[in-house]
């Protein structure tokens, strides 16, 4: 699993070359149109965050419908992607500790097993393990439903 996350890690992460990246004149031009508009509304004393979600909004005001819905389908999609490998992963993770768990209950029987602990005594146990589970977990949830006042500070 670990393995597989690093590898779309490598593979979103483009790789770094020694040399610099040329821009485009169109985009360099793109980039001195949107820095001249930040800069004059930061000469009417807006601070430079403001000025950049100001430029950003007004963009995306002439953006036409169609381009936004493009937009919003790609994140959509990419967030409905990540939802599904998050469900994979979560699974996987759940058969894991399932099987964890199996292994730590068949050991714990046959130490008991060796120790002369018979069947009825086990169940015995289990019977007593969950209901203090289950006191406990009543417990837990009547304080966070009531939690109690805090402590008096003396000073």
């Amino acid at each position: 699993m670990i393995d597989h996350g690093v590898q779309e890690i490598e593979e979103v992460i483009p790789e770094l070359s020694s040399k610099p990246q040329r821009v485009s004149k169109l985009e360099q031009k793109r980039q001195q149109i949107f820095n001249d508009r930040i800069q004059r509304y930061m000469g009417q004393g807006m601070s430079q965050q403001d000025a950049i979600a100001r430029v950003q909004r007004e963009d995306w005001e002439r953006t036409p419908a169609e381009e936004k819905l493009k937009r919003f389908e790609g994140i959509l999609f990419g967030n409905i992607e990540g939802l599904a490998k998050d469900m994979t992963l979560l699974k996987q993770n759940q058969e894991m500790l399932a099987n964890i768990m199996d292994v730590n209950f068949k050991a714990f029987d046959k130490v008991l097993r060796k120790l002369g602990v018979s069947e009825e005594e086990q169940k015995k146990f289990v019977d007593e393990a969950i209901q203090e589970v289950h006191a406990e977990q009543q417990a837990r949830k009547a304080a966070e439903l009531n939690p109690a006042p805090p402590a008096p500070v003396e000073g």
